[in-house]
C-alpha cells in the first residue's frame, strides 16, 4: 500500500456496500492523504448483493458515513472526492453508464471518471500514475 500511493496521482478507495465488519477504510484514507493524493475516487462496489439490490438507502448511508471522516482526514469533499455505485462481479457502472439500478443518481461510469481526472502538476514526461487502494 506505501509504495503504491506513495507513486501514485490519485487514489481509488474501494468499499464493499454489504453490511460487514472489519477491513482498513479509515488506515487507507489516511496513508493515502499523508502521501499526498489528494484526488480520491470512492467506489462502492458490491451494489448488486443480494442484501443491497441497488438501494440507493445504502449508498447514501455509506457516502453520509463517509464524508465526514474524509473532511476530518483533509479532503476537500466537494472538489477532490467522487463517489460511484458499482458491481465489480458483473461489471456494471463500470465499463458503461447503468443507469436503470439508480436512475436518480446522475453519475459516469468509473472508466469515464478515470478517463476525466485531472491529473496533478508534476513531470509532464512521467508516466500517469494511480493506486487502487483495497
Amino acid at each position: 500500500m506505501i509504495s503504491g500511493a506513495a507513486q501514485a496521482d490519485i487514489a481509488v478507495l474501494v468499499i464493499s456496500a454489504r453490511k460487514e465488519r472489519g477491513g482498513q477504510t479509515c488506515e487507507h484514507v489516511q496513508l493515502a492523504k499523508t502521501l499526498g493524493l489528494s484526488k480520491l475516487f470512492v467506489i462502492v462496489n458490491k451494489m448488486d448483493n443480494p442484501t443491497v439490490n441497488w438501494l440507493r438507502e445504502r449508498y447514501d448511508e455509506i457516502e453520509s458515513k463517509m464524508v465526514p471522516f474524509l473532511r476530518s482526514s483533509g479532503y476537500n469533499v466537494k472538489k477532490d472526492v467522487q463517489f460511484l455505485p458499482i458491481s465489480g462481479l458483473l461489471g456494471s457502472n463500470m465499463k458503461m453508464r447503468l443507469d436503470e439500478h439508480m436512475p436518480l443518481l446522475e453519475w459516469a461510469c468509473l472508466f469515464e471518471v478515470l478517463d476525466a481526472v485531472e491529473i496533478p502538476p508534476r513531470d509532464p514526461k512521467g508516466p500517469f500514475r494511480y493506486d487502487l487502494l483495497l
